[in-house]
């Protein structure tokens, strides 16, 4: 594929060298890989979004998210009904479907851009966003909308976990009422901490919260998280996760496999698409099974 088909778009707030730009040090990448590419940078998301979109008008073979999950999220949601492919650059602090693409450090994301290795992939929709690895309403969104970009650069994951138990002091459980459509027809209702929709087998830092998940398989896992005893709760995750467990083992946690779910709580409860906070509830979720192409290297097994 010719290097001048690929559109590369930045997250100026994303880890750069000492005295250069985000952009400047992607171009410098490139050229010791002997590639190039249009590489400009965006303002923010609906700004990231529209410039995947006029990307791909333009005939662009590849185009590329160089941040987090946000970016990603956001190019996916441009490129959504075109023929442009998806690529990922890893800069952000999750980097969700880098891991799941088998891209997770700038040298594989880069041999993976030039073998050009094109996969379908299923997306999610929440509400009138689109998500490529994981959406949830309840605690994990609220957290999402909580801790400020500043600390998430300082501090990384430990921003989440600090965020984390302070709402978990803060808050409690919502009275969930889900009806989803899926291997069967069902309907919850009752307190829940939160619910994931995961499109993708890894969570943040590679936790397998749903080792039947694939990027294609035009399904999405429901995990419903209960309010439990915490250390039953945390031994019996300990064991799904370091055991290569199921999380239906783990006390007060049950997974389903949807196409469609409803999700309304009381009070209101917030939703997240890959990490950005969304809006509130009543919310609709559903899978668009192959509404994009993505650039993969090794795909990491469960």
């Amino acid at each position: 594929m010719p290097d001048q088909d690929r559109f590369i778009i930045c997250n100026p707030a994303a880890r750069r060298s000492r005295g250069q730009t985000v952009a400047d040090d992607l171009r410098g990448l490139l050229r010791t890989r002997g590639m190039s590419a249009e590489v400009s940078t965006a303002s923010d998301w609906a700004h990231a979004s529209r410039m995947a979109r006029e990307a791909a008008e333009q005939g662009y073979a590849q185009v590329v998210a160089a941040g987090g999950d946000g970016t990603v999220n956001a190019v996916a949601n441009g490129l959504v009904g075109t023929r442009s492919a998806l690529g990922v650059l890893p800069l952000g602090t999750g980097n969700v479907l880098a891991y799941n693409l088998g891209v997770a450090t700038l040298p594989a994301a880069l041999a993976a851009l030039q073998a050009d290795r094109r996969l379908p992939m299923d997306l999610g929709l929440v509400g009138s966003r689109y998500f490529v690895a994981v959406a949830g309403v309840g605690l994990d969104a609220q957290i999402s909308r909580s801790v400020e970009d500043f600390w998430k650069q300082s501090i990384g994951r430990l921003a989440f976990l600090t965020e984390g138990l302070n709402q978990l002091v803060r808050d409690k459980p919502h009275l969930f009422h889900i009806n989803m459509e899926g291997e069967d027809c069902t309907v919850v209702e009752e307190e829940l901490w939160s619910a994931l929709l995961c499109n993708v087998p890894e969570h943040t830092w590679r936790l397998p919260l749903a080792r039947q998940a694939t990027l294609n398989d035009g399904w999405l896992q429901l995990i419903l998280f209960r309010d439990v005893n915490a250390w039953r709760w945390t031994f019996g995750l300990g064991d799904a996760l370091f055991r290569t467990g199921d999380l239906n083992q783990v006390p007060g946690v049950t997974v389903h496999r949807v196409r469609k779910a409803r999700i309304t709580t009381d009070p209101p409860w917030t939703w997240e698409a890959d990490g950005d906070a969304g809006g509130e509830t009543p919310v609709e979720a559903e899978v668009r099974p192959g509404a994009l192409q993505v650039i993969a290297g090794k795909i990491p097994t469960a």
